[in-house]
């Protein structure tokens, strides 16, 4: 009955859609989550379910820093404070996404 739930649920949210930047039609566009791939600009307002681990590029917050609920993730209800990487958005204008470009090296998953 569980397994049967969960996966009603994770089809629910993997269909649920989100905001993509396509670099052809240089605007975001809607996509669902299951079709998001690494390296992907993701464009999240207040309050989205967030299925995905995700990189902050950029956030409203003048110090580049928001609260997400990671439930879909882990399992727990509660928040957890994100920053954008020390000096990573002076450094890039993603005002124009057509033109950010990046590397980031990460630890492998554990």
């Amino acid at each position: 009955f569980e397994d049967r739930r969960r996966r009603a649920s994770d089809k629910r949210i993997n269909n649920s859609t989100c905001r993509v930047y396509a670099q052809e039609d240089r605007r975001y566009k809607k996509v669902p989550w299951k079709d998001v791939r690494v390296g992907d600009l993701v464009h999240l307002s207040n309050n989205e379910v967030i299925p995905a681990d995700i990189l902050l590029v950029r956030s409203s917050d003048p110090h580049g820093f928001c609260y997400i609920d990671t439930c879909n993730l882990d399992g727990e209800s509660n928040l957890k404070q994100r920053q954008v990487p020390f000096g990573f958005e002076k450094h890039h204008d993603l005002s124009v996404p057509n033109f950010f470009q990046s590397v980031i090296e990460v630890d492998p998953p554990t």
